[in-house]
C-alpha cells in the first residue's frame, strides 16, 4: 500500500515537471514567434509582421465590409542626422518616432517600420476621413515631440511627411501599398516646395548647422 502512495506521488511529481517544461516551451515559441515579426531595434513590427497584419485586415474588411486605412511616413532630412551625429543618434531617432507613434495609437492600430527611416501605421475600422483627422493630429505631436538630444548636449529635431489611403475591397494589397506610397511622395513633394515660417526656417537651418541669416 505504501509502495502504491510513494509511486503515485512520484507519478504526480514527474507530470507537474512535464507540465513545467510544456509551458516553458510554449512561452519560449511564444517569444521567438514575437521576436520573428518584430524589428529589434525600435520595437516595431518589422516587414514579415506587417505582411501578415495587412493580410489580417484585407480578411476582416472583406468578410466584415468594415474600412480600414494604411499611412506611411517618412522622415524629412533624415541623412544629414547620421551624416552630421552619427548612427548611435539616428538610431535613438527612430527609437523616438516609434515611442511618439506607439503612444499616440489605439491599442488595435498597428506601428511598423518597413526599413530605415520609413514606417507604416495599419489602422483598422477607421475610413479615410477619420484616418486624415487622427494623421494631422499625428503631425503635430512629432513636431512637438520628436526631439533627441545628442550627449554633446545638440538638440535634434526631425519632421515627417505622411501618405494615407483607405482599403478598398477587393483591390490588390500590392496596388494599395503603391496607392498610399504615391500619397506620400505626393506629400513629400508639397512639403519640399510649400513656404516654411520664418521660425520653422530657422530651426530646419539650425538643424543643419547652416549660419541663419
Amino acid at each position: 500500500m505504501q509502495q502504491r502512495v510513494v509511486g503515485c506521488i512520484s507519478c504526480q511529481q514527474r507530470i507537474a515537471e512535464l507540465e513545467t517544461k510544456v509551458a516553458q516551451l510554449v512561452a519560449q515559441n511564444e517569444q521567438l514567434a514575437r521576436e520573428s515579426i518584430t524589428d529589434p531595434l525600435t520595437g516595431a513590427l518589422n516587414r514579415r509582421g506587417f505582411v501578415a497584419t495587412l493580410r489580417r485586415e484585407k480578411s476582416r474588411a472583406e468578410r466584415n465590409g468594415t474600412p480600414f486605412c494604411m499611412a506611411f511616413l517618412d522622415l524629412d532630412a533624415f541623412k544629414p542626422v547620421n551624416d552630421l551625429y552619427g548612427h548611435a543618434v539616428g538610431d535613438k531617432v527612430l527609437q523616438r518616432v516609434v515611442y511618439v507613434l506607439k503612444r499616440s495609437c489605439r491599442e488595435i492600430d498597428s506601428v511598423v517600420r518597413l526599413g530605415g527611416d520609413e514606417f507604416g501605421i495599419i489602422l483598422p475600422e477607421t475610413d479615410l476621413v477619420q484616418a486624415r483627422i487622427y494623421i494631422e493630429r499625428l503631425k503635430r505631436k512629432i513636431q512637438q515631440g520628436l526631439v533627441v538630444r545628442t550627449d554633446a548636449g545638440v538638440e535634434v529635431r526631425v519632421f515627417a511627411s505622411f501618405g494615407v489611403e483607405e482599403f478598398r475591397v477587393g483591390s490588390d494589397l500590392n496596388q494599395f501599398q503603391n496607392d498610399v506610397d504615391a500619397a506620400l511622395y505626393r506629400a513629400k513633394a508639397e512639403s519640399r516646395q510649400r513656404a516654411f515660417t520664418p521660425d520653422e526656417k530657422k530651426i530646419i537651418l539650425e538643424f543643419l548647422e547652416i549660419p541663419v541669416v
